[in-house]
């Protein structure tokens, strides 16, 4: 049951810091006045912060080695764990 709890609670902050960053953006306020009103400015730019591009957020990617390309391995599924679910077949009254 905690486990539904955390999880509504997150769903919920996120759906709160999504409406605050629009709040943001829309009335074009500054959040530097915001951390005024908050006890950890730190969690406002937490907050506010997302949606931007920071130098942190990159990853490092190799480049692949020149000449043959690796062959793209694909997953077969397996058979009898079909994921689509019977249609139900119409029913004919009188028969």
């Amino acid at each position: 049951m905690d486990v539904l709890r955390v999880a509504a609670l997150v769903e919920i902050s996120a759906a709160a810091a999504n409406l605050a960053r629009t709040v943001v953006r829309m009335r074009h306020l500054d959040p530097a006045a915001i951390a005024a009103y908050v006890a950890d400015p730190a969690d406002a730019r937490a907050v506010l912060g997302r949606g931007r591009w920071l130098p942190s957020m990159t990853a490092h990617v190799p480049t692949p080695p020149a000449g043959k390309p690796r062959p793209v391995r694909r997953r077969k599924p397996r058979a009898g764990t079909s994921t689509q679910l019977p249609l139900p077949l119409p029913t004919v009254e009188g028969r």
